[in-house]
C-alpha cells in the first residue's frame, strides 16, 4: 500500500511541476521561470514523496533512517570511481559501437565542452540525490524485500522511466528525438546498474547520487559533437546515437548481473568487499 502511495505521489508532484513548462510551451500561459527550475522542482517532488510516504509508514525514524543514507560516504574509495567514471562507460561503448558497425564519427567536442562536464557533474547532483531519495532511497529496498533485487530494479526501471514521459511534450528539451521504448530499456538497465552500487555501497544515497548525476552528464560531449553536425544528417545521428548508447548501457547492465555473486538476490559484486 505504501509504494503505491509513493508511486502515486511520486507521478502527481513529478508531472505537476513538468506541467508548467509544457503549457508555457504551448502559448498556455506565462513562463514564470527558467525550465530548468521547473525540471528541479520534479526531482524535489520525489523526493518530498519519498520522505512523505516514510513519515506516513514509519513517523519520524523512518524518515531519519530515509535521510541519512544521503550522508552513507564510508565507502571504499572504489565505489567512488565506479560511481563517478562507470557512467562514462555508456557513451563510449556508443562510440565504439558506432565505429565497429560503420557509422561516421562526428567531430570532436572542443576542449571546452570537455572541461566543463565536472562542473556539469557538479550541477547536475542536487537533482540527481533528490530523485535517490525516492526511487532507490525509499522505492528500491521495499520492492526488494518483495520480489529480489533483480526483478526490483527491472520493476523500478521501467517506473522511473515513465515518470519522464511528459518531456516529450518539450519541444526543445531533446527528448522528441528519441524512441520511448529505448529510452525505456535504457533507463532500466540504468537502474540495474544504480541497484547494484545501492546494495554494494551499503544503501549509500550519496554514491547513487553521483552516478545518477554522472549518467546525466557524461553523454553531454557526445552530443555536443552530434550537434555540431550538418543539419540534415544530425537527426539520422543523433537517432542512432540514443540506440547505440541504448544497446552499450544494457550491455553495462548484463555484465553487472554476470558478474554478481548472488544475481537475483542482492545484485553484491563479487570483486570488492564492503
Amino acid at each position: 500500500m505504501y509504494l503505491i502511495l509513493f508511486f502515486a505521489a511520486a507521478y502527481a508532484l513529478a508531472w505537476l511541476a513538468f506541467a508548467v513548462p509544457i503549457l508555457a510551451a504551448r502559448g498556455l500561459i506565462a513562463l514564470p521561470a527558467p525550465e530548468a527550475v521547473f525540471l528541479t522542482i520534479a526531482t524535489l517532488g520525489i523526493c518530498l514523496a519519498g520522505v512523505g510516504i516514510a513519515a506516513l509508514e514509519s513517523g519520524a525514524a523512518g524518515v531519519r533512517g530515509l535521510l541519512a543514507q544521503v550522508v552513507r560516504w564510508r565507502v571504499h574509495p572504489v565505489w567512488y570511481v565506479a560511481a563517478i567514471l562507470g557512467p562514462a562507460l555508456f557513451p563510449v561503448g556508443a562510440f565504439l559501437l558506432a565505429v565497429v558497425v560503420g557509422n561516421a564519427v562526428p567531430p570532436a567536442s572542443s576542449l571546452q565542452v570537455w572541461l566543463s562536464v565536472p562542473l556539469l557533474l557538479v550541477a547536475l547532483f542536487v537533482p540527481a540525490v533528490l530523485e535517490e531519495v525516492g526511487w532507490r532511497g525509499y522505492a528500491l529496498p521495499r520492492l526488494q524485500r518483495r520480489l529480489g533485487a533483480m526483478s526490483a530494479s527491472v520493476v523500478l526501471g521501467v517506473i522511473w522511466a515513465g515518470v519522464h514521459l511528459p518531456l516529450w511534450l518539450l519541444p526543445d528539451f531533446g527528448f522528441a528525438d528519441q524512441s520511448v521504448p529505448l529510452y525505456v530499456i535504457q533507463v532500466t538497465a540504468i537502474s540495474i546498474v544504480l541497484a547494484w552500487l545501492y546494495n554494494a555501497t551499503g544503501g549509500s544515497l550519496l554514491l547513487t547520487g553521483l552516478a545518477h548525476a554522472a549518467v546525466n552528464g557524461w553523454p553531454m560531449p557526445w552530443n555536443a559533437a552530434l550537434q555540431a553536425l550538418p543539419e540534415e544528417t544530425r537527426g539520422v545521428a543523433v537517432a542512432d546515437f540514443h540506440a547505440l548508447i541504448t544497446t552499450a548501457t544494457a550491455v553495462v547492465a548484463v555484465l553487472v548481473v554476470l558478474t554478481t555473486r548472488r544475481g537475483r538476490r542482492v545484485l553484491i559484486p563479487l570483486a570488492v568487499k564492503r
